[in-house]
């Protein structure tokens, strides 16, 4: 393990210092170091346990799909963010597969499930980090499913345009009409349709395979609006 991935965890884990130097030794021992291509998966429903996985820089989609292939994007993960799903296997009464996309070139860090849940069980910091992860991702995922169930999708699509302006730094988004519907978990029709009518009101610009958003304050009326 290099240095420089010590002063990451140092500084991403919060519980790096209420660590013995034999809980410190395992990790380093043990860590997994990965460098993952745009658009490899990373991780599918019923894989085998990846472990507790940190982001030193990239981006990662986390997300869930139906029988019937329909997506819905949950959360993200960038730069010095951590996944315990991933780790899903050691969180019992817990059935939570998901599937990690790999959006950005990223590089991995992964503490193996068994290590990392042993440490757990006997380090009561590592366990309260571990619970705290756990209830912050649900709430993301809990508003995911709100915003599916009671927002309506021009609501969601300006949100969408909105969150994906804010990852690239522009108001030109090289996004296909059939990535926008799968983060959302609907048919390619509906976007299209959707995004029609907001170039209609002046608030993108369509092209192939690109968005240019117009007014972007006319998009964020419309997210906040619902």
């Amino acid at each position: 393990m290099q240095d420089k991935d010590i002063k990451f965890m140092e500084k991403s884990l919060p519980f790096w210092k209420d660590l013995s130097d034999e809980e410190r030794g395992t990790i380093k021992n043990s860590l997994i170091k990965k460098t993952y291509a745009k658009n490899t998966i990373l991780a599918h429903s019923g894989d085998d346990c990846t472990g507790f996985l940190m982001v030193k820089s990239g981006q990662l989609r986390i997300y869930s799909h139906s029988d019937d292939g329909k997506q819905i994007t949950l959360y993200r993960l960038l730069d010095m963010d951590s996944c315990i799903f991933s780790a899903s296997c050691m969180l019992r009464n817990i059935n939570f597969e998901i599937n990690i996309d790999v959006e950005k070139e990223s590089s991995i860090l992964i503490i193996p499930a068994d290590i990392f849940n042993d440490i757990s069980n006997r380090n009561l910091a590592v366990k309260s980090f571990m619970l705290d992860l756990v209830s912050s991702r649900f709430s993301d995922v809990m508003w995911i499913f709100e915003q599916y169930v009671f927002t309506n999708m021009a609501s969601r699509l300006s949100g969408v345009l909105l969150d994906q302006a804010s990852l690239s730094g522009s108001h030109t988004l090289s996004l296909t009409h059939d990535i926008i519907a799968r983060e959302l978990g609907t048919a390619r029709e509906v976007i299209t349709r959707l995004l029609k009518q907001f170039q209609a009101d002046g608030l993108v610009s369509i092209s192939r395979n690109r968005i240019e958003i117009t007014d972007i304050n006319g998009l964020r009326k419309i997210f906040k609006e619902q």
